[in-house]
């Protein structure tokens, strides 16, 4: 059978009765072409309207066995969704289109009654009439519509800028002339190493460090930019510059799903050659250099086998920030805490496991349902102060001294993946509150006295480097990187600002450790594995518990893709289970809290140190 018969082909599902989550098909054969109106779920989302599309139509490779692509209505994105997960859109609307509230869910139910309409000549005036016509049994329609297989012209104009920006990366390999450095050339003749000049921008320079991934330089410039880049993720969890050059533009992405690296189209014409270029975008799937160290045509791209260690190393500080007068700490102390922004209170519990003793505990914090699960996860032990905009001198007064400062001001309006970023000076955004914490913080010191005041700050690591530059500035301090993936199945790559002891060269040992992997997180009883050994990095936003580019589900449950559940969340973070399992809070709202929050082994990690200052259980024993 040719391809194009095999994509034109019908999927069927022969089983007399199937069971789709709540819902039940009596159905002896459910068939789908290409263009139906579908009902289709995707691990545990609410059942969303979509339409049956081919591979051809969406430029992808044909689906799996099973299963079919499908475009989401209201999100534009595409899937390949197993074909149990669909159901007839029409019979079934009854009783799906009440399967949320949220404003999107609303807005895919809207856009597809329109294009029924359209396609019945149902004359509407408004909304209203939409949802009457649809749930009074759209009146008039007979199931199939006589040009169902033709896609919608909105549909079919959205998957074909998609193929057409595929194509046009293609071409441009063939059609585009890469302009050559002198330098390169000598490199390639062998009048020069790879190792003297920079492999971003292609100039020799004397400012030359080396590239951490790749043998060869990085001038001073680039490496800013591959500083202010390399953790900068896109919604589809891939890189959203070269991890070369770092540089945005037409990138070619590893197929791998647990990779997140992208190359753009000119270091690999450059740096290999252009047929090679052409070969990798003809070559479906295609695992880049790491995810496949047998690739026969590196040309001048070797990968440093210690390239994890050398990343480390190009994000620490060149002057470390500690400075503790070990004499006050001879007598060992409780530990008095101001955690700003605390969130869920990740610090105490960190804290706790380390058996630190704490005398007292404030904590600024405005999200209700954050402090609900603080008070009950840890009775009467934080005292809650409210928003840290209302923490005068007067109220700091009150509470100090303090022993250490810590928080993480939102991040949102900080990282480079979000394109309306407001940056740290725009007060209408949420990236200015740092400078409460730098305030709250200056404070603190000055009111401390003689006493030494420990800090801690978090934030993004995708930030611009000018922002990273302000925040050091105020800081007086560079920031330290550290990975949640050395400690926890979830990669999470964060800067950490602070003065506490040994913050610079912990991340190391986490290299001789074995790897921790996602499977033992998972509840393997109810027939759960993983499809990944690491989970991309969570956020509030729903979408990042998907990963490879918006199709792979992290999980499988019983053979079907399946999110990971809330549960499994607050185990991969470091919380106890059931951590956020209180008020009657939503998953939703509870997989909010926890994508804010911080991972408690890194936080652990860096707290550490702390015991040889401070009060604990273990002193008590001996």
């Amino acid at each position: 059978m040719s391809n194009s018969e095999r994509r034109s082909s019908l999927t069927k599902v022969c089983k007399s009765k199937m069971k789709l989550g709540n819902l039940k098909l009596q159905d002896s054969i459910q068939v789908f072409h290409a263009g139906d109106f579908v009902w289709a779920k995707l691990g545990s989302f609410s059942w969303w309207p979509a339409i049956v599309i081919s591979a051809n139509d969406c430029g992808r490779s044909y689906s799996r066995s099973g299963h079919t692509w499908v475009y989401w209505f209201g999100d534009h994105l595409i899937s390949e969704v197993p074909v149990k997960k669909l159901c007839e859109f029409i019979s079934h609307f009854r009783k799906l289109s009440a399967g949320s509230s949220s404003k999107k869910f609303h807005a895919a139910l809207y856009e597809s009654l329109e294009i029924l309409a359209s396609r019945a000549q149902y004359q509407y005036e408004n909304n209203e009439d939409l949802i009457y016509w649809a749930q009074n049994g759209f009146k008039s329609v007979h199931w199939p519509l006589n040009n169902i297989s033709t896609l919608p012209e909105s549909v079919a104009k959205h998957l074909a800028s998609l193929k057409a920006q595929k194509q046009n990366v293609k071409d441009s390999v063939h059609d585009q002339e890469v302009k050559e450095s002198a330098y390169l050339k000598k490199v390639k003749k062998g009048d020069l190493k790879i190792e003297e000049i920079c492999i971003a921008c292609y100039d020799l320079k004397e400012d030359l460090t080396s590239h951490p991934l790749f043998k060869g330089g990085l001038c001073a410039s680039c490496k800013e930019d591959f500083m202010e880049t390399i953790f900068a993720f896109g919604d589809d969890g891939k890189n959203v510059c070269c991890i070369i050059c770092a540089e945005p533009g037409s990138l070619i992405l590893c197929d791998n799903s647990s990779c997140n690296r992208s190359y753009c189209r000119d270091c690999i014409h450059l740096l290999l050659s252009p047929e090679a270029a052409v070969k990798i975008l003809e070559t479906s799937p295609w695992f880049c250099f790491f995810c496949c160290p047998e690739h026969k045509e590196n040309g001048l791209l070797e990968i440093h086998s210690d390239w994890e260690q050398r990343i480390v190393s190009l994000f620490l500080p060149n002057k470390l920030c500690v400075d503790v007068p070990m004499e006050e700490y001879v007598n060992k102390r409780p530990l008095t805490v101001l955690s700003l922004f605390d969130g869920i209170s990740t610090g105490k519990l960190a804290l706790d496991s380390l058996g630190i003793g704490i005398s007292k505990y404030y904590a600024s914090e405005i999200d209700e349902e954050a402090i609900t699960i603080s008070k009950l996860n840890h009775k009467d032990n934080i005292i809650h102060l409210g928003n840290v905009k209302n923490l005068c001198e007067e109220k700091l007064k009150c509470i100090c001294p303090i022993d250490i400062v810590i928080g993480g001001s939102p991040c949102n309006d900080l990282s480079l993946a979000n394109p309306a970023r407001k940056g740290l000076y725009d007060f209408t955004g949420t990236g200015n509150l740092f400078f409460d914490f730098f305030h709250i913080l200056r404070t603190v010191q000055r009111l401390n006295g003689r006493r030494h005041l420990f800090f801690l700050f978090e934030n993004v690591a995708s930030m611009r480097k000018r922002d990273r530059a302000i925040i050091s500035k105020f800081l007086m301090c560079e920031p330290y990187l550290i990975d949640a993936k050395y400690f926890s199945a979830q990669c999470r790559p964060r800067y950490f600002w602070g003065n506490i002891p040994g913050m610079q060269s912990f991340t190391y040992f986490s290299y001789q450790k074995e790897e921790i992997v996602l499977n033992p997180f998972l509840l393997k009883p109810l027939g759960r594995t993983a499809t990944v050994d690491k989970i991309r990095t969570v956020t509030t936003q729903k979408n990042s518990l998907i990963q490879d580019q918006g199709s792979l589900m992290p999980v499988e449950m019983n053979g079907l893709p399946d999110v990971l559940w809330v549960t499994e969340l607050e185990i991969i973070f470091g919380f106890p289970a059931h951590y956020t399992d209180t008020g009657n809070l939503s998953n939703i709202k509870r997989r909010e809290l926890i994508g804010r929050s911080w991972s408690v082994p890194v936080i652990r990690s860096i707290f550490q140190p702390l015991t040889n200052f401070f009060k604990c259980k273990k002193d008590n024993i001996n």
